[in-house]
C-alpha cells in the first residue's frame, strides 16, 4: 500500500516549479508524482492491469509530467506558468489518447493538503467510477483512518 502523507505534498511544493535546468528537482518530483499517481489508482482500488504510470521528462529548461492512465480516466499531472495544473479525462481504455470531455482540477501549487488528494479522488470516482465511489473509496478511507 501507497502511503502519501502531507510531508510528501510539502517536499513536492518545494521542489515542483524549480524543476528547470534542476536535474536533482525534477527527480524528486517524478518520485513524489509518481507516488501520488499510485495513491490515487489504489485509492480507487484498480487493478495493476488496469492502469499505467508513465512519465515525460521534458528537456533540461522543461518540467517533468506523470500520467496515470487507467480504463476508464486519463490523468496528467504538470506543472505550468500559472500554479500546478492538473487535468483529468474519461478515456475508453489504456489505448484511448483522444479528447473526451476535460475535468480540471487547479490548486497552487497542485495538491496543498490531503483534503484536496481525497477531493480530487473522489470526483474522478464519482464520474468514472460511479460504483466504487461509495464502495471501494470509502473503504479505502475507513482504513486509513485507523
Amino acid at each position: 500500500m501507497t502511503k502519501l502523507t502531507q510531508s510528501h505534498l510539502n517536499a513536492l511544493a518545494q521542489v515542483y516549479h524549480k524543476q528547470t535546468y534542476n536535474d536533482e528537482n525534477k527527480e524528486a518530483a517524478i518520485l513524489l508524482l509518481r507516488r501520488m499517481a499510485r495513491y490515487i489508482a489504489e485509492a480507487l482500488q484498480l487493478p495493476k492491469t488496469d492502469f499505467e504510470i508513465r512519465v515525460n521528462r521534458g528537456g533540461v529548461a522543461g518540467s517533468a509530467e506523470v500520467y496515470l492512465h487507467t480504463t476508464k480516466v486519463y490523468m496528467n499531472f504538470a506543472p505550468s506558468c500559472c500554479g500546478g495544473t492538473f487535468y483529468w479525462r474519461t478515456c475508453d481504455g489504456l489505448k484511448d489518447y483522444g479528447c473526451a470531455s476535460r475535468h480540471f482540477n487547479r490548486s497552487l501549487p497542485m495538491f496543498v493538503t490531503m483534503a484536496d488528494v481525497r477531493k480530487f479522488i473522489d470526483s474522478v470516482a464519482e464520474v468514472a467510477y460511479p460504483v466504487v465511489h461509495q464502495e471501494r473509496v470509502n473503504e479505502y478511507y475507513r482504513f486509513l483512518a485507523d
